[in-house]
């Protein structure tokens, strides 16, 4: 897929807003908050140095993007703050490769930053206009801060694709980005554009709240100015979270899950046929039943194939061996396969895809329908997903 090509994530990325500006949104919000509450009380009875409050919020952020960016690349994309997707330590080390490719990314345009602002007079690096009359070195310093501006997010999608603290030093992850950087723009305009819709839908709410605390004290009144950008401020480790989830989750070409979805179909249709055909050689053929328990118990091989391989498959719930008789005739050993509940048709897919590069040596089949309810009748389960 060349980079200029459409991916499911221009799509998915207007649905990503949606649900972040329906009003269940709040309820997803509310632990956010509470986090965001109970650190700012810490810090205020801490009261540490400016570079580790800097770190710790960069990190609490990171912590929150997190747990919606990891839950949203596994294809919850709405999923709320105890995704079921996720897993124990999965945002804390999110946060912290967030924090390695960070370091990595702003260090050096920090350093560069403060090596030109150096030469440059305080009103040229405060005043905007100031920058054209700067020429150059105003031009240098306005691309710096936006570098540094993007910095986070970038970081945020790497840590989202990645896995491993060393893959920051590996090229992959870099190229793989680069690989998507057309998508990029439609991110960044989807995390500002989210945000400014957010902030004009649930303004007037929100000033009904603030007019109630700015009511009640001069200091009430402070609070409530500030609260009127904060709120819609303390929401974004959702919305670009989400989105950077969901930059990870699509990369496919836009058109492939229609297409999955259609391949999918006739297949279906396929296995419709097939079950027929299966019935009347059943019927014909009484000695061979088109499923046949085994004699014996699975070879060790057999098992440690589909623990090793199935595990994984994400999509795979559990699996089956017996014996199946494809012509009336000759049986062989075949591997049923359950997919989890729930699954897309696009998912479905790409988890027979999935299991094609694998080149199971054995014969394998999806259950659904009377088919799986065969399988679990004369089958015996030799893989389970642990939960």
């Amino acid at each position: 897929m060349l980079a200029s090509d459409p991916t499911q994530f221009r799509g998915l990325s207007g649905d990503v807003i949606y649900h972040f500006v329906k009003p269940s949104i709040w309820l997803t919000l509310m632990p956010v908050y509470a986090v965001w509450f109970l650190a700012t009380m810490a810090m205020y009875m801490i009261s540490p140095p400016d570079e580790l409050l800097t770190i710790f919020t960069y990190g609490l952020t990171a912590w929150l993007v997190g747990r919606y960016a990891l839950a949203a690349s596994r294809g919850d994309t709405s999923g709320g703050f105890f995704s079921p997707e996720l897993e124990a330590g999965d945002a804390i080390f999110f946060a912290l490769r967030s924090l390695t490719f960070t370091f990595i990314w702003e260090l050096p345009i920090v350093g560069l930053f403060h090596l030109i602002g150096s030469n440059a007079s305080p009103t040229q690096l405060i005043s905007p206009t100031s920058f054209l009359s700067a020429g150059l070195t105003g031009l240098v310093i306005v691309f710096l801060l936006l570098l540094m501006a993007a910095g986070p997010i970038v970081s945020f999608i790497l840590a989202t694709v990645t896995s491993k603290f060393s893959d920051a030093f590996s090229a992959d992850p870099y190229k793989w980005l680069y690989s998507r950087r057309s998508d990029l723009p439609v991110l960044f305009a989807s995390a500002i554009g989210g945000w400014i819709l957010f902030f004009f839908i649930y303004l007037i709410p929100v000033l009904l709240i603030c007019s109630g605390i700015a009511s009640q004290s001069f200091q009430g009144a402070i609070l409530a100015g500030f609260l009127v950008f904060l709120i819609p401020s303390a929401s974004m480790p959702v919305l670009i979270g989400r989105l950077c989830g969901t930059f990870v989750h699509g990369s496919g070409p836009l058109f492939e899950k229609l297409s999955a979805d259609m391949f999918t179909l006739s297949e279906e249709v396929i296995e419709t046929e097939s079950e027929v055909i299966e019935d009347i050689q059943a019927e014909s053929n009484p000695e061979h039943p088109p499923f046949v328990p085994l004699a014996v118990d699975p070879s060790q091989e057999i098992i440690d194939w589909s623990k090793k391989e199935l595990a994984s498959l994400s999509a795979v719930e559990n699996a089956y061996v017996y014996l199946r008789s494809q012509d009336g005739r000759s049986q062989e050993i075949c591997i049923g396969i359950k997919p989890q509940d729930g699954l897309r048709l696009g998912d479905l897919s790409k988890l027979m895809k999935e299991l094609d590069k694998l080149k199971c040596p054995y014969l394998y089949e999806i259950l659904s329908g009377e088919i799986l309810t065969e399988a679990v009748k004369s089958g015996m389960m030799i893989y389970k997903r642990r939960n």
